[in-house]
C-alpha cells in the first residue's frame, strides 16, 4: 500500500510532509489539487503506520476510534466494487435496497 500511495501525487505530498513532521503552508497547498488540499485539511487526524498514510476516525458519540487507510486513486474503483458488488458485501445497491425496503405498501415512498 505504501508504494501505491507513493505513486499518487495527491497523497505523496502529504506523506512526505508527514515524514518530515512539517505541515505545508496554505500557500504551498494552493498550487496542489483539490484532493491534496482536502488531505491537508485532515492533517491533525493523519499519521503514518508502517509507511502507510492513515487517518484516525473517531465517532462523534465517543463509542469508538478507527484507523482508515487513505486510498490511492488507482485503487478506489476496485475498492468500491469489492465493497458493493461482492456477495459478502453489506451493500445491495440502490435498486435492490429500494426494492427490499421501500415498496408502495409500506408507505416509505
Amino acid at each position: 500500500m505504501s508504494k501505491i500511495q507513493d505513486r499518487d501525487p495527491d497523497i505523496q505530498i502529504i506523506k512526505q510532509a508527514q515524514i518530515k513532521v512539517e505541515r505545508p503552508t496554505a500557500g504551498d497547498m494552493a498550487r496542489e489539487s483539490a484532493a491534496a488540499r482536502f488531505y491537508w485539511t485532515l492533517w491533525e487526524q493523519l499519521y503514518l503506520e508502517d509507511g502507510v498514510l492513515c487517518k484516525r476516525f473517531k465517532k462523534e458519540n465517543g463509542t469508538g476510534q478507527y484507523t482508515q487507510i487513505i486510498v490511492p486513486v488507482e485503487l478506489k474503483q476496485e475498492l468500491m466494487q469489492l465493497a458493493h458488488d461482492n456477495v459478502i458485501s453489506g451493500h445491495l445497491g440502490i435498486k435492490k435496497t429500494l426494492k427490499k425496503y421501500c415498496n408502495s405498501s409500506s408507505g416509505l415512498i
